[in-house]
């Protein structure tokens, strides 16, 4: 397969970034791209590998190659993107105690028995790679033969290693969307440099010159890996006063389409667009408390609380950041775990599930498990398809297509009152 090349260069970055941070508003259309650092097979490898870790593939790529333009390290090819790339990532561990949480009368037996379940009993957060890897023992050379498969092996069989029958541990990958804080605090670079890669990174400047192929090959890395949540705007919608029944809990809902707001800013976008995180919140929190939160209301207190990724979607944070705001508790849920997930909407719970490419998206998507059918079948609201919020779905296939490797605690999360 030839190497094509993407279109930016190390000499056009060496110009912007001493040029950026003096020019007002960042005149990068000015520039023309004059060399290239990297084949389109290694920007894809960075795009992959950054995804997979929840992290800001463009950022990390820029962070390499001033590195490698200032001599610090080898070439932009030869360099292992994970290195960087873990230095936008946070590591939450979860600490889980298997205790009494109730108890259930035996009319046969007269007797009572405790029912024992799994409680959080705390989280701690590593930032950064050095923080990172320090925790989970692996060794700079260790890491340095690593993809970002390979290391979430290790973290989670460190995790399965440290727990017991009492105590359970489990860690999650986040990405720290503090761009100009993480260059500052766990880089070398310069002022200079810094205020140069986040103006680029503002404007999406490696992603809008590349050619359309790449470009697309790109989102679709993104939106598997629920870094990219993405709705086509062709079909709008009006759902006022839509209440999906038939679950264990009458859902209030909403279509992020919806024409009421499909326009409305998300951040720098928009809802109809980008909008699928706040309004599957929107459904949450309308539907298990005394508050109507639309999505108009819930995209504003998201994009206020730094969980609104510009051009991406939303922070996999949003979730539980939003379940606590608004008083309701919230547990994440693996993959591996489904049985939890239909206890749950037996229970009256609602599911936030964040889907891949399949069924519900051809990228990243939340969407809402409502309840469970007399059959087993699920119960979905989806913000993006009343279509699909009116039909029931296979536990498996809503397992199956559920993001792989999602932060925060995802790629399900059980929320109740």
């Amino acid at each position: 397969m030839p190497k094509k090349l993407v279109a930016f260069g190390l000499a056009t970055l060496a110009v912007l970034l001493l040029f950026l941070p003096l020019a007002a508003g960042g005149a990068v259309n000015s520039a023309e791209p004059v060399s290239q650092p990297a084949t389109v097979e290694r920007t894809l490898i960075y795009a992959e590998t950054a995804s997979k870790l929840g992290a800001p593939w463009d950022v990390a790529m820029l962070t390499d190659a001033v590195y490698a333009m200032r001599g610090e390290q080898g070439g932009i090819e030869d360099v292992n993107p994970i290195h960087t790339s873990l230095q936008f990532a946070v590591m939450t561990i979860t600490t889980e105690h298997y205790e009494a949480v109730g108890s259930v009368y035996n009319k046969y037996e007269d007797t009572w028995h405790d029912v024992y379940d799994w409680v959080v009993t705390g989280t701690e957060a590593y930032t950064a790679r050095d923080a990172i890897i320090g925790e989970l023992g692996i060794g700079e050379d260790t890491l340095d033969a690593m993809d970002a498969d390979a290391f979430a092996d290790a973290m989670n069989k460190t995790m399965a290693d440290r727990s017991g029958d009492e105590y359970r541990y489990s860690a999650t990958i986040s990405a720290n969307y503090d761009v100009s804080g993480v260059l500052h605090n766990y880089t070398t670079l310069t002022e200079e440099e810094i205020g140069g890669i986040v103006e680029l990174y503002d404007v999406n400047y490696l992603i809008e010159r590349m050619d359309e192929e790449t470009r697309n090959q790109i989102y679709a890395l993104m939106g598997e890996y629920g870094m990219y949540q993405h709705v086509d705007l062709e079909t709008y919608v009006n759902c006022e006063g839509v209440v999906f029944t038939g679950g264990a809990t009458d859902v209030v809902y909403f279509n992020q389409r919806d024409t009421r707001w499909a326009d409305a800013p998300y951040g720098p976008d928009n809802i109809g667009g980008y909008g699928c995180g706040p309004t599957a919140m929107s459904i949450v929190v309308s539907s298990l408390t005394d508050q109507t939160a639309d999505p108009v209301y819930m995209a504003n207190w998201a994009a206020q609380h730094g969980y609104c990724v510009k051009g991406k979607g939303s922070a996999h944070a949003l979730i539980p950041g939003a379940a606590a705001a608004f008083g309701l508790s919230c547990s994440g849920c693996s993959r591996t775990e489904p049985q939890r997930v239909v206890d749950a909407l037996a229970r009256g719970e609602l599911v936030v599930a964040l889907m891949s490419k399949g069924h519900f998206t051809s990228g990243g998507h939340f969407i809402v498990l409502r309840g469970v059918t007399d059959d087993g079948k699920i119960l979905v609201a989806d913000p993006a398809s009343v279509t699909r919020s009116n039909q029931s779905w296979d536990l498996s296939l809503i397992v199956a297509e559920a993001h792989k490797s999602a932060a925060a605690g995802g790629p399900f999360w059980i929320i109740g009152t």
